[in-house]
């Protein structure tokens, strides 16, 4: 019976996309910059990659760094589809983790390799692990953070409460660990969850699966002398206890955590300047199915005060006008300069920028669908303002601003609607997998 539930709904979902696209959007992809206010921006560019990957220009991947209005000013093709994203070094290499076809993957967001690419696409700097997953860190001295799959001892997995009996992963379930990778490839320093989290306190969901137990899904460095406690610590997201954490580095010791019957599924922890923590909530838990006015939730993004556990803002269903702000998986945020937030809606490939009082002065929607239920969904984006990256000369120089390169035909994601609708039916079936586990 449950099974016809899903199926029924899934087709609800599909001919719902296919006729009006997701959650309203039109089923063209095109154009990709519907909102841009120029007084109210933050101009600068934007970097972006398709969760899919995105053979379109003969590679595996391409990551995409687009400007204001959607051209795109420069790409970097890869040897892999991303794992999940990459980001900008302040000399304008590019740090990026892709999928390796080898080692666990007991959840989403594998990985396996972390690549430094040059400017021209050269790669400068790799490092490979197969248990990597979801998101890497660059520290300030040059060695980098990763987040790693391992198998829990036998003796502490049986301590977890809950699950489906006989669900784990070949007997064993699946937990995380921090390691922190110099330039040599050597790691000089790991954190294992399984040795600072009780087991008693982070059940699993009596619907959920026992083969994996924290899913941690995002890790950012926090420097010594920060707002919060002044130590150099770790940030992590754990997304299956809904819970984010603060690491002191030189104990181990968890010295917060928060978010536990608030969160729900999250992604990307990160400090701001002013010590508040930036966290996009997937699932919002109050009233959430009553605001939408039926079966879909919705997502908000939530600025906390880690010193009072206060949320002093918030941006969710309610700033956007009615309209669906969800994404039930990925998905993240971050602060810019001049006091907007860059949002990234992942599972619908919508990227947009808002000022604190939450109008929408910049949105981008993912104009590339490859051949994937995953659609044209993005992980993670960033902006980066003219000032903020040693860019190279020729590429703010005078008629290279702002001039388009050659960007993917319509004809390279040929049944785009279809793949589109496969994938927001796929959201729909998780959606749905989450109100009978009770979110």
């Amino acid at each position: 019976m449950l099974r016809i539930f899903f199926i029924v709904v899934t087709v609800i979902a599909i001919l719902n996309s296919i006729i009006i696209g997701p959650y309203g959007f039109s089923p063209s992809p095109y154009p990709a910059v519907t909102v841009y206010e120029k007084d109210m921006a933050f101009n600068g560019y934007t970097l972006y990659s398709s969760l899919a990957g995105d053979k379109s220009m003969g590679s595996e991947g391409v990551v995409y760094l687009v400007d204001m209005e959607g051209n795109i000013v420069h790409r970097w093709l890869t040897d892999h589809v991303p794992g999940d994203h990459g980001h900008l070094l302040p000399d304008g290499t590019l740090l990026f983790s892709g999928v390796v076809n080898t080692g666990p993957s007991p959840g989403g967001g594998k990985g396996g390799v972390i690549q430094e690419i040059g400017w021209n696409g050269t790669v400068l700097w790799e490092y490979s692990d197969d248990r990597m997953h979801h998101d890497h860190f660059r520290m300030p001295d040059g060695n980098t953070l990763a987040i790693v799959w391992e198998s829990l001892p036998a003796d502490f997995s049986g301590r977890i409460p809950g699950g489906i009996p006989g669900t784990e992963d070949a007997g064993s379930m699946w937990s995380d660990a921090i390691i922190e990778i110099d330039r040599n490839g050597s790691v000089v320093w790991e954190w294992h969850c399984h040795e600072h989290l009780d087991p008693e306190k982070y059940t699993i969901h009596s619907l959920d699966k026992r083969n994996e137990w924290t899913h941690v899904n995002s890790v950012k460095y926090i420097p010594a002398g920060n707002m919060f406690n002044g130590r150099e610590s770790i940030l992590i997201s754990i997304r299956e206890l809904d819970t984010v954490a603060i690491i002191d580095k030189g104990t181990g010791d968890i010295v917060w955590e928060w978010g536990h019957g608030i969160l729900n599924h999250q992604h990307d922890a990160r400090m701001l300047d002013n010590g508040n923590i930036l966290i996009y909530n997937n699932y919002e838990n109050d009233d959430s199915l009553v605001k939408t006015g039926g079966l879909l939730p919705h997502s908000s993004v939530i600025e906390v005060d880690p010193r009072t556990g206060d949320i002093v803002w918030r941006y969710d269903i309610e700033s956007e006008d009615g309209t669906i702000f969800f994404s039930c998986l990925i998905s993240g945020a971050s602060r810019l300069p001049n006091g907007n937030t860059l949002i990234c809606e992942g599972c619908s490939g919508r990227i947009i920028e808002v000022t604190p009082d939450k109008k929408i002065v910049w949105e981008f929607t993912n104009p590339c669908y490859p051949v994937s239920l995953k659609g044209n969904s993005v992980y993670r984006a960033y902006r980066y303002g003219p000032e903020e990256i040693d860019w190279p000369e020729d590429f703010l120089s005078p008629g290279h601003n702002g001039t388009s390169l050659p960007g993917p035909s319509a004809a390279d994601f040929a049944g785009s609607v279809i793949i589109r609708a496969g994938a927001t039916g796929l959201n729909m079936l998780y959606h749905i997998k989450e109100i009978l586990e009770g979110f």
